[in-house]
């Protein structure tokens, strides 16, 4: 399915379904100015045009300037803000400020001296992380990050043994500044909710997602609805989270990713191998199920399968070796996309 192009009139824009979606702006010399996601495109499409603030350059810019829109429905709100990362990486929106800038992270890092806490950084403090601890990276701007993890946090009982000011609990006043249990069940405590946390957050553990989710049917069966709706917003911030993560730990050289169909499965366009190279030499093999978006390209696969297990490895390859046939185009697209979100000029091979 492809984009459905309207002018930017109000009779059009009424027309535009409430679905979740990928929609972009452009201007009467056909300028692409903006990309952007939604879970409902008319809705999210007819504020860029109302109730603009004072002072809002990039929405004063977009209603003065569209001429015309783009959209394109998705089945799910995950599936359109996915597209919408690999469009913006792509195309380069003038208007797109940190979605074009791909090291715009902040981090949730994990911190295991003198105790296991947590601390928030902006990516103008990379330099405050060691080698010592544990961190992951969020593409959203660092209060946003603060606020999304405050409201999930609040949901689970961290506790941290000394050091109050560095506590999380502390600061965000969930205890009474006693501990009495012992340090070593306070730290067991704390590393187990950590993993419940990160595990949501990275969509490795839907563990802790499903307790709320119990906890709020609960609290709305002995109609305790303020309490739900507290539980609920834990979980939206979650799910937002989810959508922000990048990917854990620095990223790592590797020599080659070798990317091809799974052999005896050419009629699976499901299916696809990857090798990868260190020093010539296989470092391991995967053979992954990717669900296929009927109205994502192929290209558009390769960057999809490629963010996925980015976010769990971090391996930055020197050569990318992609053993299917593509367009001069795709090639020229990939390139400028693996070099923004790698950080590093990365050789394409097309066998």
């Amino acid at each position: 399915m492809y984009y459905t192009r309207i002018q930017v009139k109000p009779i059009s824009i009424r027309k535009i379904p409430k679905e979740p979606g990928v929609y972009k702006f452009y201007d009467e010399n056909n300028t692409l100015l903006y990309i952007g996601a939604s879970s409902n495109l008319f809705n999210r499409i007819s504020q860029h045009f109302v109730n603009i603030t004072k002072g809002d350059t990039k929405q004063k810019t977009i209603k003065e300037l569209s001429s015309h829109i783009e959209y394109k429905c998705y089945s799910t709100i995950e599936t359109a803000f996915e597209a919408e990362r690999i469009e913006i990486w792509t195309n380069k929106p003038p208007l797109n400020k940190r979605g074009v800038l791909i090291h715009s992270y902040s981090f949730i890092v994990i911190r295991f001296s003198p105790f296991i806490h947590i601390v928030c950084y902006s990516n103008d403090e990379y330099g405050k992380i060691t080698e010592d601890d544990e961190f992951y990276r969020i593409n959203t701007s660092y209060f946003n990050l603060i606020e999304l993890l405050e409201t999930a946090r609040r949901q689970l009982p961290f506790c941290m043994p000394t050091s109050y000011s560095k506590c999380w609990d502390h600061q965000l006043r969930l205890c009474d500044y006693s501990c009495h249990r012992s340090k070593t069940k306070i730290e067991e405590n704390f590393d187990t909710q950590i993993n419940f946390l990160i595990g949501s957050i990275s969509g490795k553990n839907n563990t802790f997602i499903e307790n709320l989710r119990e906890r709020m049917a609960i609290h709305v069966e002995k109609l305790q609805f303020m309490r739900a709706k507290k539980v609920l917003s834990a979980i939206d911030s979650i799910n937002k989270l989810k959508l922000l993560f990048c990917g854990k730990g620095v990223i790592r050289d590797i020599d080659k990713f070798i990317i091809q169909r799974n052999k005896g499965q050419i009629s699976n366009r499901n299916q696809i191998k990857m090798v990868i190279q260190r020093d010539g030499k296989m470092l391991t093999e995967n053979i992954n199920e990717i669900k296929l978006i009927h109205e994502i390209p192929l290209e558009s696969l390769i960057l999809m399968y490629l963010i996925e297990y980015y976010k769990f490895s971090s391996y930055a390859p020197n050569i990318i070796q992609i053993n299917f046939p593509l367009s001069k185009k795709i090639i020229k697209s990939l390139h400028s996309w693996f070099k923004r979100y790698y950080g590093k000029k990365i050789t394409i091979e097309v066998c």
